[in-house]
This record gives structure tokens, sequence and C-alpha cells, in this order.
């Protein structure tokens, strides 16, 4: 029935071609064909532009492609040069570690080495001490009966010089001799000396030596023609009383004579060269001074 119908629409359309010029069917024909043409050249317009538009996208994808392939790249070179940073500074830190170990290992040592020094100067420091508050206790003593055994006389008729090595014991000429005397001591000087007397027995590590000072005034006497002599001569005469009636042990005294050598104030004035004119009574300890005694006690 189909193939009926078809060969109905073919006749028709032989018997109305066949109708028309020969003309108008090559015209027709041409239109058709460049109708074909123009659909043709639009679908290859479009699929060439698809074409393009896919290269580009490929284009596209294969930089990005690149770049990532960059930037793992670098991401692992950076990742590689971090944890060479990171072995170094490990390195560098069990390095210190290890130096800041000995270090305090080191200082430890030191800090016990200068700990146990401090010991020893410590213990060396007591020892000195030890000697000097030996020697001071006997000095303050000493002193302490001076002043006790001196008490009912003048503050001016005597004067008491303290140190940590000696103490000193001044009395004016006129206490015990006449100007430039030296043959005998005034009774009041005699009074004195039983006091000093007394003490020096109570005191047999002490020394003591006499000595003698005058000003620079010529002597005036034939027998002495010289200050040393005559301030010698009365250090000794001293020496005599204590040792000869007072019973003080010898062996503890020694006379001395300084001459005006060694004054006190200026020989400018009669009050100068009667603060000159004196005698002195230099007690020390016996046997070893206090400077030898703490070399000994460091040894």
């Amino acid at each position: 029935m189909k193939n009926f119908s078809l060969l109905i629409v073919l006749s028709i359309a032989l018997t109305m071609s066949s109708c028309i010029s020969k003309k108008k069917h090559i015209e027709a024909v041409q239109l058709l064909k460049m109708d074909h043409e123009k659909f043709y050249t639009s679908e290859a317009d479009t699929w060439r532009r698809n074409l393009n538009e896919a290269q580009d996208e490929i284009l596209s994808l294969r930089l990005q492609l690149s770049e990532q392939k960059g930037e793992n790249n670098v991401l692992v070179n950076l990742r590689s040069e971090l944890k060479v940073k990171i072995a170094q500074l490990e390195g560098q830190i069990e390095n210190v570690n290890t130096n800041s170990q000995s270090t305090q290992e080191s200082l430890s040592s030191t800090l016990t080495n200068k700990e146990n020094e401090i010991v020893a100067l410590k213990d060396k420091l007591k020892r000195v001490e030890t000697v000097l508050s030996r020697h001071q206790a006997e000095f303050t003593r000493l002193s302490s009966d001076i002043h006790f055994a001196f008490q009912e006389i003048a503050y001016t008729d005597f004067e008491l010089v303290s140190t940590t090595e000696k103490v000193r014991l001044i009395f004016p000429e006129g206490l015990l001799f006449r100007k430039g005397k030296t043959g005998r001591i005034e009774k009041r000087g005699v009074t004195i000396m039983e006091k000093l007397a007394a003490v020096i027995t109570r005191f047999p590590i002490m020394n003591i030596d006499v000595i003698g000072h005058t000003d620079n005034s010529p002597t005036g006497r034939k027998s002495i023609t010289d200050n040393w002599t005559l301030s010698t001569a009365q250090a000794s005469r001293v020496i005599e009383l204590l040792t000869n009636e007072l019973d003080v042990n010898t062996n503890q005294l020694t006379a001395a004579g300084k001459g005006e050598f060694e004054p006190r104030s200026s020989n400018g004035t009669a009050e100068g060269k009667a603060q000159n004119r004196r005698i002195e009574f230099v007690f020390t300890q016996a046997g070893e001074g206090l400077e030898k005694a703490i070399r000994k006690e460091l040894q």
C-alpha cells in the first residue's frame, strides 16, 4: 500500500516536472545546491568552532596540569630543604645540649673547687682571727690593768696608746727625773713605778722596751755629752729600779735611748720640748710577733 502511494507521488512529480520549463528547473537545482552549501558551511563552521574551543580547553588543561606539576615540584623541593634545615637544627641543638652539659659539668666542677677554696680561706681567716683575738685580748687586759693601777694619777701625767701589736705607756720626763738628770728617780716617780711593776709581774708574756727621749737642747753636762747618752742613761736607771728594787724579771726589760731623734712635737717652743722629753714603755708579746704568729698559723 505504501509502495503504491509512493508511485503516485512520483508520477505526479514527474508530470509536474515535465510541465516546468528547463530554465526553471536549473534555477531550482542551483538554489537547492546553494542551500545545501550554506547548510554544510554553517555546520562546518560550528564544528570548527567547537573543535577550536575543545583544543583551547585541552591546552588550558595541559597548562594547568604543568603548573600543578611545577608547584608540586616546588613543594617537594621546599619540603626537602625544610627537612635538611630541620636535620641541621636538630644537630645544632644536640651540639648545644652536649656543649651545655659539658659546660655545666665544668662550671659545676669550678664551683665546687671555689667552694672548697672558700671553706679553706674561711678556716684560715678563723685561725687568723683566733691569733689576733688572743693578742688583742692580752693587750686589752694589760691596758685595763694599767688604767686601773693609775686611776689615782692625773690623766695628764701619762698616756696609753694601744694597737694590735703593742701598747705604749708614755710618761713625761718630769714625772720621773729632774730635767736632764739620770741619777735619781723622783719620789712620785718611784710610786708610779711600783704600781707599774705590779702590773708587769702579772704579764710574764710581755717584753718591755724602756726608751728614753730628749729635746734638742745640749745636755750641759761634761759626763754626758750628747742627748743619745742621756736618754739611754735615763732608761737604764728606770730598769735598775724595776729589777733591783721592784722584782721585775730582767728578761722582760730592755733599755734604749733615742735622744732628740724621735720628737713628738716641735722643739721650737718650751711646750714642744717638754713633750719631747719623755720615757716610753713599749709592751710587746714575747716570742713571735703578731705577723709571725699569723704566718705560722697559715702554713
